[in-house]
C-alpha cells in the first residue's frame, strides 16, 4: 500500500476523493465493507496522560445497520477522570506554547498524512459507527485531511505578514461534541 506524504513546505492542495468508478477502488471498498461487517472490536479505554484506563466499560457503540446489537464497548469518564484529563492538558500548556511554528506545522502535516494513510480504517469506522456508506464517508475523510493541511499552511502567515505580532496562547480549551 502506497504511503501518502505531504510536503510541509509545499502549497496547500485539496486531496482527491476516492474515484469509485475505478474497479480497483470498488474492490478496495468491498474489502473494507467485508472486514468491518463482523469485526470484533476490542474494548476502547480512555487515555489520559498516556495512561490507558479501562475500568468503566459501560459505553456502548451501535451500528445503525444492525439495530439492537452492541458493536463495541468503551470507557466512560467519571468526573474525577475528566478533571484529571483537564489537569494533564493544563500541565502541558506552557510546553505547547513554546513550540516553534515550524514544529506545529509539521505536526499538522503529520496528522494529515496519518489520516490519509488510514483512509480504509476511517471509512470502516464511519460505516460502523455513523451508518455512513463509503460514498458519504470518503469526502469527509478528504475534508479532514484538507483541514489539517490547510491549517498547517495557514501558520506561514505568522512568520510572514504577522511576524511583528505577539501571540499568546488562549489556554486549555475543552470541546465537547
Amino acid at each position: 500500500v502506497e504511503q501518502v506524504a505531504f510536503d510541509v513546505d509545499g502549497p496547500f492542495e485539496n486531496v482527491a476523493d476516492t474515484d469509485f468508478s475505478l474497479p480497483e477502488n470498488q474492490r478496495w471498498v468491498e474489502q473494507i465493507v467485508e472486514k468491518w461487517k463482523n469485526l470484533e472490536i476490542e474494548n476502547i479505554p480512555l487515555q489520559i496522560g498516556g495512561e490507558l484506563i479501562s475500568n468503566n466499560m459501560e459505553g456502548e457503540g451501535h451500528d445503525p445497520s444492525r439495530p439492537g446489537q452492541v458493536a463495541y464497548r468503551y470507557a466512560h469518564a467519571s468526573e474525577s477522570l475528566i478533571d484529571a484529563a483537564l489537569n494533564v492538558a493544563v500541565g502541558h500548556q506552557e510546553g505547547w506554547a513554546k513550540r516553534p511554528i515550524a514544529e506545529r506545522k509539521a505536526l499538522l502535516v503529520k496528522c494529515a498524512e496519518h489520516l490519509a494513510n488510514n483512509r480504509s480504517e476511517l471509512l470502516g469506522g464511519m460505516m460502523l459507527d455513523g451508518g455512513k456508506n463509503p460514498m458519504e464517508a470518503d469526502p469527509e475523510i478528504s475534508e479532514a485531511i484538507d483541514f489539517a493541511n490547510y491549517y498547517a499552511r495557514s501558520l506561514d502567515i505568522l512568520e510572514g505578514e504577522l511576524s511583528d505580532v505577539d501571540f499568546r496562547p488562549l489556554g486549555t480549551v475543552l470541546i465537547t461534541p
